[in-house]
């Protein structure tokens, strides 16, 4: 007892694909990067933790915090990466993100004139507000890209 399978479309699907231009697929990867690079972000920024702002020597508020949320940007994405695919950079250049992130080490009783006391404990728990973006993101991706395949696919073929 046999099966017969006729895979004509499925050849010919393929072929479809074969010739399918760098440039199509090198738009289609730049867009989905961009798409989930915006969508990181716009989960990223609001999880960033806004400091109170700097005090002056009487204790009085001189500056706005927020300094960390407004240092998030996107690079372009390029080729290459890990695995040799697209890669889109988040990234926050702000001086003190990792330690906002992971934690630091201080001096108790040091005082700081930016918060106008003197420091309490010797470790500040980190917030992991980027740990937790990425992990809130992850099952965002596969319902971001499937309209913009579908879109993509729908010009090709």
């Amino acid at each position: 007892m046999g099966i017969k399978v006729d895979t004509r479309q499925l050849k010919a699907f393929s072929e479809k694909l074969e010739t399918l231009s760098t440039v199509q697929k090198e738009v289609f990867f730049r867009q989905a990067c961009n798409q989930i690079g915006a969508q990181y972000l716009s989960i990223v920024i609001p999880a960033t933790p806004v400091g109170k702002g700097s005090m002056d020597g009487e204790g009085h508020t001189v500056g706005m915090g927020g300094t960390l949320r407004r240092g998030w940007s996107a690079k372009a994405p390029t080729i290459g990466g890990g695995a040799g695919g697209y890669t889109v950079t988040v990234e926050n250049p702000v001086e003190y993100a990792s330690y906002v992130e992971y934690g630091h080490r201080q001096t108790p009783g040091r005082y700081v004139p930016a918060i106008g006391k003197r420091l309490v404990k010797s470790w500040v728990d980190g917030q992991f507000f980027v740990k937790k973006s990425e992990q809130a993101l992850k099952p965002q991706i596969s319902p971001t890209l499937e309209p913009l395949l579908d879109a993509y696919m729908r010009t090709v073929f």
